[in-house]
């Protein structure tokens, strides 16, 4: 069963040499065999053939299911595998073993999805496709057969953990540690490709937990057994199908004859043909030609029968040969094509002319070029229908048939009727997606659908599976289909693009293959099958590109045709038919039409010559020339319009133009791009000799030839603009200029300069943009303006700019959410939109899977949920009903997509540089196909000429703008540009490292010397000024000493003067001061005796105070009861005639109580109620006189509080109480009278008031006394006190006098002092400042000389930092030397020896630094100044971590943040940078960086108000001016791209040859000598101090002289700090002179072990450069220093004999001999040590 062919008959007669004479006949059940028979006749319509070769392998499968559970089904694609097991299947169905399979791919899904997985998240177990099937088929009850078919390519992933389920164990364990068995009617076949992949534990141990039983059975249908393991061949049992013979086609066509309902005749005849003519051919074809794709035999045999039972009607009964050879050389000749320069399509047609001549063919052109037209062979050109073109239709709307679109449109329609598969295969560009787009779009709506998809290199299953859902719809059970009763064509384009997985399988083709072998595929959530009805494929693939073939399983089921590339008649058809539809429809003149079909030849010949002429290579990739570019530059011819294109020269120009767009822009150098001017302009003057096109291809001052949209203004784009020539570059300037200006007055300002080659890409990029669809795709290095050209372009052509923010987060669905923004602007909104995406945004290479759609076609796969389609549909409709298009839901969908691809455009910013571009074309062709290229070629030399001028001409420092210096500054610009360029390619050539220089870092360049040129000038001006001043201060304190001297002597004479007359003044004040002493003693007397009578009188008032206080309480109840009476209470006592008893007395008593007091009551003159009658009590009563009583009532206590009330009133009041008892109450009176039961409460309480105050009265008399005794001794205080002020008045007097005295006898005096002090501070001073007045006098004269050379000196130090920190020592030393020369042939003035180290760096700086771990050598001070004077962050090649140390010591004090590329708290680190001002480390970086930090590392930063904010990820967080980003990376030779190199300062910390001598020179003495070393060690700490500590102090003094207001000789701290710094200055140098000496000594001594230091500086670069050797050698410095560190520490001296050590210690004590043989470790001198260390490095 397992060997086929000859190798069976070797095998046979193997056995035959066995056992001679022995031939057993094999066992067969023939009722068996006959029931195969007849299933494979009536169910599968199979013909038995004559051999019963497939009966037989039917026979071998049967039994090898009766001795193994796994059966490899092994042979080449269509050798009916498959069908073994289907026939036997329902065979056994038929016997009543019904049997049930189920069937699927484990390619097409997931192993987690085959087998089952943990979800680790919830810990739940998730089902998987076999799980769930063996065990539902283990639970089913009956015992009939049950197969489980895998039809899928073997890899180890699914089946290693198939190998406890092959074994003896048949079980089969879960991750879930559930364990299901297969019964024993079960069992499994696996229909495989290969054993490719097994290994021998595929069916020897349990890998996967999966395990059978005894009862289980597998079957494997694979192709071969190439990699297949003995474990795989023994367990396994094989049933191996051949082909080679013919067996399958024959059997398939006698069959397919079998089932037409043709004539006898016609089938007989079909039978022949079917002998005659496939199988020559096929053996012709199997000898002779190379297929692009491969081909079975079968494939092309199923092809004919579909065609023909298409075809094939009775009235073409009787041409039934025509038609057969028609169709079978359709099938199988249409897949060869043109392969390595052999057109094997036409051999095969000279071949069949040759051979098969019953239907002889015409000799012109091959067979193919005929069709059958009734009973003869007609041209396929005969068939071609003219269209009648129209150009508002746009080009790659319309198809222009030629005969062969009309051939293959034909042949395929027939196909898609059969429900055949279809497959085009061509290089990009042949028309293949165009051909079926015009195909598709022309099939009847109401019978045919169809959905497009296009693969990529990301499409996997599940996404396929996804896509094509789409468009099904649920139907009855289990079945999905296209709406209605349609059928749905999938067109699927680069089929072959899915990235081929690590076992050469693809699993989009595995799911498309398992469809349609099986017609379903798996649900991956529910786990059930999903029938799939009413789907067939036209498919289109490149086989150059992807993975160049597909499955040939997959591969079998298509008509494969090869679409060559039109030949010249067809595409000159095909352009005529676009051309003419143009001009000759529109109203253009004679003059324009004449010259169309000359344009068209022209075309076509520059086409071909370009193809000749730029080959595709592998660096070259894109140069592949092809119809999409043709169309693309007669696209451009048909924007023409009659007004504007009124002479024919015009319209030539027009043609050149675009065909260097097309053309042109797509090469990737000036020598290339000056070769294809030199076609055109050859071509143009041998087809149009009547015009002079000489200006616009000369090489020297070109005219420009530009054709724009923007002709007639930014203010005309809003119609589309007006394509047409914008004449000269300024024209071209007024026009970008003013849409620049108006751009930055509405945006966020772009400062460019619009030189003519930015202004010509503003217009290539207008003109793509505003085609549809039009996607330019910029290639060039970062910093040469793709972007910012962009913005302007998109804002010309009236577009919104949009782009993506990549955060830390930033991922499919972020790019999902802002695609579907875009689309809603564009397709909703019918908005003009650019989408401005970079290769540095690409964190996620499957971003380009939806970028890929995007330009392919617009309409993005699952972009869109169905809820959401149906909301755009919504939002279209209207424009849609208004376009006349009926609204239904795929013309609105196709609707919204055209919109699309109108509106919206994508400007893809890509680098040249690296693999990455192309590795992502090959990946995703859309990137290239679709798009438009403009190849950003270098910045000519005079547009870094004007960019220069335009930055330069503000700065004065340089003179005036006609300056000799400013001309040679200008001219120097873009000479060190391209200088360091060349310094570049030979530093590339021979180091291998990469070095780039682009516009951005000439920018760089321009911006920090324009900063720090004026920086230098102010700087040297300023210290000028400051020692001038300095000088002038010193000068004019000396000329001020002798005048100082003689206003001394003036000075003495007056102050003894007044120092006289104040002594008189003294004595007299002195006799007033005890006068006026004496009298305030008595008044102090007086004083004290006040204070203690004040104090009594206080204690007595307080006393009398609380006394009364506590009748206050009386007064306020008597108070209230009153408050209840009035007017009317007492009216109504006065009515009364006779009152109730005792009222009468209670009136009676409140009249006696207010007698005196209140007028209306009649008194005596004893003062007592004169009538106490109830008549006389009403007296008070009448009119308002009861207002008044009762007013007085309520102010008696005033009266008692100021004794007004006579006691005789109170008695008799208390007598009437007193007399009537219980009576004279509240109580007793309420019953009575309210009014008189008011007065007993008020009497009763006033009375109580009343003696309470009268107890008081004697306290009060006393206190009365007491204050007026007080009031007398403060009368009598008062004179003493007057007295004695008016004695102070005096003395006052006399004092201001005798102050005014002293005053002027001290002022004299202190300006005597002043005077001296002032002398001693000018000597002091000049004693101080002398020395440093010659020196500052030097200094002087020397700046001014340096003004003249610091703009000269400043551009050499701004190049070295922008350029060469990239460089090692010698290139940079070569940038520097260039730099020089051309600077001095253009008498740019320099210093006598131009440094660009001594302009960048100060000798304290550079001290400083080495204090802060740098190393002290040339270049590591370099590489210092650039970091500290360079404007853009800097990245540090720093393999030896030299550099990083240093920068973290440095930044210690700013708050020094480290993290690394990629870390998860990165963007945290950066945010708390950004915010608090800190400085940021990234260190060990690798070669990239990422997007989201990229507006950091580029100082993008937006202005808010007063701030800087800059955009981190989503965020936007303020910058603080104390921010630094450091980037540093280990790896020795990196490459960064461009863009990353223009926006950051790469510096190249590596060590040098030199710096690692020292170093090593300085380890070798501290292990040897470490006295020494400390020492040095101390003295280089004490010489850098120094260094900077004179630097300071002369600053200090330079500063605090500057800043001195009015007489510096007046400010005595100034002058004593100002001594103070000379002192230690004058200390400090004699320190620096004893250090030196000292430091000179130890060198002396150190430089004996120079020599180890420098042999040990070759080796390491020795051993560096091995890496040039093999990449394997690599070592760094801090191994190597521990290897030389052990070494020195290993090496022990030989120990010297006894008597020659004695000798040895009275000679040299300490030392040794001088041939190293004897003496001790140690010593003071040892000279000889250094010879023996010589000895160690040669040993």
């Amino acid at each position: 069963a397992k060997i086929e062919g000859d190798d069976l008959k070797i095998f046979m007669g193997l056995l035959m040499d066995l056992f001679p004479g022995i031939n057993p006949p094999r066992a067969r059940d023939m009722d068996m065999e006959d029931l195969l028979v007849k299933v494979m006749e009536e169910d599968y319509g199979f013909t038995n053939d004559p051999d019963g070769y497939l009966l037989l392998k039917i026979c071998q499968l049967i039994e090898l299911l009766g001795i193994r559970h796994c059966v490899f089904l092994m042979g080449n694609p269509g050798s009916f595998k498959s069908s073994l097991w289907k026939i036997l299947k329902n065979a056994k169905t038929r016997r009543g073993e019904k049997t049930t399979t189920v069937d699927f791919s484990p390619k097409a899904i997931t192993t987690n999805e085959l087998y089952g997985f943990v979800n680790m998240a919830t810990r739940e177990w998730k089902d998987g496709i076999i799980s769930k099937v063996m065990r539902e088929l283990g639970q089913i009850p009956d015992t009939h057969p049950k197969w489980i078919m895998l039809d899928g390519d073997l890899d180890a992933n699914w089946i290693e953990s198939m190998n406890s389920v092959m074994d003896d164990n048949r079980l089969l364990t879960l991750p879930s540690n559930e364990r299901i068995p297969l019964k024993v009617h079960m069992k499994m076949i696996f229909e495989i490709r290969d054993l490719n992949y097994a290994t021998p534990a595929t069916l020897r141990e349990p890998a996967l937990c999966a395990t059978l039983k005894v009862h289980m059975k597998m079957i494997f249908e694979i192709r071969d057994l190439n990699y297949a393991t003995p474990a795989t061949a023994t367990r396994a049992g094989i049933v191996c199908m051949s082909d080679v013979e013919g067996v399958q086609w024959r059997s398939y066509c006698t069959s397919w004859i079998n089932k037409q309902e043709y004539p006898e005749e016609v089938k007989d005849q079909l039978r022949k043909m079917f002998e005659k003519y496939p199988p020559d051919a096929l053996l012709w074809i199997l000898k002779n030609a190379k297929i692009l794709v491969p081909m079975v035999d079968i494939a092309m045999l199923m092809v004919t029968c579909s065609l023909l039972q298409d075809l094939l009607t009775p009235e073409k009964f009787e041409v039934l040969e025509y038609w057969f050879i028609f169709c079978f050389t359709a099938s199988c000749g249409f897949c060869l094509c043109e392969v390595d320069g052999v057109d094997y399509r036409k051999n095969f047609s000279n071949w069949w002319k040759n051979e098969m001549k019953t239907i002889k063919y015409p000799s012109k052109g091959t067979i193919f070029e005929y069709f059958v037209k009734e009973t003869r062979l007609e041209e396929w050109s005969a068939a071609v229908e003219e269209i009648a073109y129209s150009s508002d239709t746009p080009m790659g709307d319309v198809t222009v048939p030629t005969s062969e679109t009309v051939a293959m449109t034909y042949i395929m329609k027939s196909l898609i009727n059969m429900n055949h598969s279809i497959m085009l295969i061509g290089l990009a560009g042949c028309g293949k997606t165009q051909s079926c787009l015009g195909l598709l779009r022309k099939l009847p709506p109401d019978t045919f659908m169809f959905y497009a998809m296009n693969m990529s290199f990301y499409t996997d299953s599940s996404l396929l599976q996804a896509m094509m859902e789409n468009p099904l719809e649920k139907k009855a059970g289990k079945l999905y289909a296209p709406p209605g009763k349609l059928q749905l064509i999938y067109f699927i384009d680069d089929l072959n693009m899915p990235a081929l997985d690590k076992y050469n399988t693809q699993s989009a083709i595995e799911l498309m293959k398992e469809k349609q072998d099986y017609s379903h595929w798996w649900d991956r959530a529910k786990i059930s099958v999903k029938d799939i009805g009413n789907t067939q494929y036209i498919t289109c693939m490149n086989p150059t590109a992807g993975s160049f073939i597909v499955n040939p399983r997959l591969q079998r089921h298509f008509w494969t045709c090869a679409v060559p590339f039109p030949d010249q008649s067809s595409l000159l058809v095909i352009y005529q038919t676009f051309m003419k539809g143009h001009f000759e429809r529109l109203p253009f003149k004679a003059s324009v039409v004449e010259n169309v079909s000359g344009i068209i030849k022209a075309a076509l010949s520059l086409h071909s010559n370009v193809v000749s002429s730029f080959r595709k290579t592998a660096a070259n990739f894109h140069y592949e020339f092809n119809i999409r570019h043709m169309s693309g530059i007669f696209s451009g011819l048909l924007s023409a319009k009659p007004a504007e294109f009124a002479d024919g020269e015009k319209l030539v120009l027009l043609w050149i133009h675009e065909s260097e767009r097309i053309y042109g822009d797509r090469l990737v150098s000036v020598t290339d791009l000056k070769k294809y001017r030199g076609l055109c302009a050859e071509l143009s003057k041998k087809m149009f000799g009547k015009y002079n096109f000489a200006k616009f291809f000369q090489e020297k001052n070109p005219e420009p030839l530009v054709f724009a949209p923007f002709s007639k203004g930014i203010s005309e784009m809003d119609g589309g603009g007006s394509y047409d020539k914008i004449n000269g570059y300024d024209r071209l300037t007024e026009l970008l200029q003013g849409a620049l200006n108006e751009y930055n007055e509405n945006m966020a300002a772009m400062d460019l300069v619009l030189f003519g080659d930015a202004m010509c890409h503003v217009g290539k990029i207008c003109r793509i943009i505003m085609s549809t669809p039009g996607h330019p795709l910029l290639v060039g290095v970062g910093g040469s303006g793709r972007q910012s050209l962009s913005r302007l372009s998109s804002y010309t052509c009236l577009y919104t700019t949009m782009m993506i923010v990549i955060s830390g987060t930033y991922g499919m669905n972020d790019l999902k959410a802002d695609l579907q923004a875009m689309y809603t602007k564009a397709g909703v909104k019918d908005e003009g939109v650019m989408f401005l995406f970079t290769d540095g945004q690409i964190t996620n290479e499957k971003f380009l899977v939806f970028i890929n759609d995007l330009l392919a076609s617009g309409d993005i796969a699952d972009l869109y949920a169905s809820d959401e389609k149906d909301a755009i549909r919504n939002g279209v409709r209207s424009g849609c009903k208004g376009a006349g298009i009926q609204d239904t839901p795929e013309n609105l969908w196709m609707y919204f997509i055209g919109r699309i691809r109108k509106n919206l455009h994508m400007s893809l910013c890509f680098s040249p540089v690296g693999d990455a571009m192309r590795n992502r074309a090959r990946k995703f062709p859309a990137l290239v196909n679709c798009t438009v290229i403009d190849w950003f070629q270098p910045w000519p030399m005079d547009a870094l000429f004007n960019v220069g001028q335009k930055f330069l001409a503000p700065i004065e420092q340089l003179g005036p703008q006609d300056s000799p210096v400013r001309a040679g500054i200008l001219d120097f610009l873009p000479y060190s540009f391209e200088s360091t360029g060349q310094v570049a390619q030979v530093f590339m050539s021979n180091e291998r490292r990469f070095a780039y220089t682009t516009p951005k870092s000439f920018l760089e360049l321009i911006k920090l010397y324009t900063a720090m040129v004026g920086k230098k000038v102010d700087a040297l001006e300023d210290q000028k000024d400051r020692l001038t001043n300095g000088l002038d201060k010193l000068r004019k304190t000396q000329e001020d000493v002798a005048g100082l001297e003689e206003d001394l002597k003036e000075k003495a004479v007056v102050v003894a003067e007044k120092a006289q007359a104040a002594d008189v003044f003294a004595e007299e004040v002195g006799r007033e001061k005890a006068n006026v002493q004496a009298e305030s003693e008595k008044a102090a007397v007086e004083a004290t005796n006040c204070s203690k009578i004040a104090a009594d009188v206080a204690i007595q008032q307080k006393s009398c105070e609380e006394d009364l206080a506590k009748a206050i309480p009386l007064v306020k109840e008597a108070e209230s009861a009153l408050d209840v009476l009035d007017k009317k209470d007492f009216q109504e006592l006065k009515a009364l005639a006779k009152p109730p008893g005792g009222v009468d007395l209670v009136c009676e008593a409140a009249m006696h109580l207010q007698a005196g007091i209140d007028p209306n009551i009649d008194i005596d003159k004893k003062g007592q109620v004169k009538d106490t009658s109830w008549k006389g009590s009403q007296k008070p009563e009448n009119d308002d006189a009861p207002e008044k009583f009762l007013q007085n009532l309520k102010e008696y206590k005033t009266h008692i509080d100021d004794g007004n009330v006579p006691q005789i009133n109170v008695e008799k009041a208390r007598k009437i109480k007193d007399g009537m008892g219980d009576d004279f109450t509240q109580a007793g009176m309420a019953k009575k009278s309210g009014a008189a039961a008011g007065l007993c409460v008020f009497i009763i309480n006033i009375i109580m008031y009343y003696d309470v105050v009268i107890q008081v009265e004697p306290k009060r008399q006393a206190l009365r006394e007491a204050t007026e005794t007080l009031n007398n001794a403060n009368t009598k205080l008062a004179e003493v006190k007057a007295l004695v002020a008016d004695l102070e008045a005096k003395l006052a007097k006399l004092m201001s006098e005798f102050d005014k005295a002293m005053a002027e006898k001290n002022a004299v005096m202190a300006e005597a002092q002043k005077c001296q002090t002032k002398l001693d501070m000018a000597q002091r001073l000049v004693n101080a400042l002398s020395a440093n007045g010659v020196i500052w006098e030097q200094t002087v004269e020397r700046t001014g000389e340096e003004l003249v050379f610091i703009p000269g000196d400043t551009l050499i130090a701004c190049s070295f930092a922008s350029y060469v920190g990239v460089f090692t020592r010698q290139y940079r030393e070569q940038a520097v030397s260039n730099f020089t020369k051309f600077l001095q042939d253009k008498n740019v003035p320099l210093g006598p020896k131009p440094d660009p180290l001594g302009v960048l760096a100060n000798d304290a700086e550079m001290a400083a630094w080495a204090g802060q771990g740098l190393p002290s050598d040339r270049v590591s001070c370099e590489n210092g100044a650039i970091m500290t004077n360079s404007q853009r962050w800097c990245l540090i090649i720093d393999p030896q971590l030299q550099g990083i140390v240093w920068i973290k010591n440095k930044e210690v004090d700013n708050g020094l943040q480290i993290t690394r590329m990629g870390h998860s708290k990165m963007l945290n680190t950066f945010e708390v940078g950004l915010d608090q001002g800190k400085s940021v480390m990234i260190e060990n970086m690798g070669e990239t960086v990422e997007a989201v930090i990229m507006p950091v590392v580029s100082r993008n930063t937006i202005k808010r108000g007063n701030k800087k904010v800059v955009k981190l990820g989503d965020k936007e967080i303020v910058l603080k001016d104390s921010f630094r980003l450091f980037m540093q990376t280990k790896l020795s030779n990196p490459h960064y791209p461009p863009e990353i190199q223009a926006e950051t300062t790469v510096i190249n910390f590596t060590v040098t040859e030199d710096g690692l001598e020292d170093q090593l020179l300085f380890l070798v003495v501290k292990l040897e000598r470490p006295d020494l070393a400390k020492k040095k060690s101390e003295l280089i700490q004490q010489q850098n101090e120094f260094k900077v500590t004179l630097a300071q102090l002369e600053a200090l003094l330079l500063e605090k002289l500057a800043n001195a207001e009015g007489d510096i000789l007046d400010d005595t701290e100034l002058i004593l700090s100002l001594e103070e710094a000379k002192k230690t200055s004058d200390e400090v140098k004699e320190k620096v002179v004893y250090a030196q000496e000292t430091e000179a000594k130890i060198n002396e001594t150190s430089e004996f072990y120079r020599p180890t230091g420098s042999r040990g500086s070759l080796l390491f670069f020795l051993m560096c450069d091995l890496c040039k050797m093999h990449t394997f050698y690599k070592y760094s410095l801090d191994s190597f220093v521990m290897v030389v560190t052990r070494a020195v520490n290993s090496v022990t001296l030989r120990k010297p004999k006894e008597p020659k050590q004695e000798k040895v210690e009275e000679e040299k004590p300490e030392g040794e001999d001088e041939d190293g043989e004897d003496g001790e470790d140690g010593g003071e001198e040892k000279e000889e040590e250094p010879q023996e260390e010589e000895e160690e490095e040669e040993e």
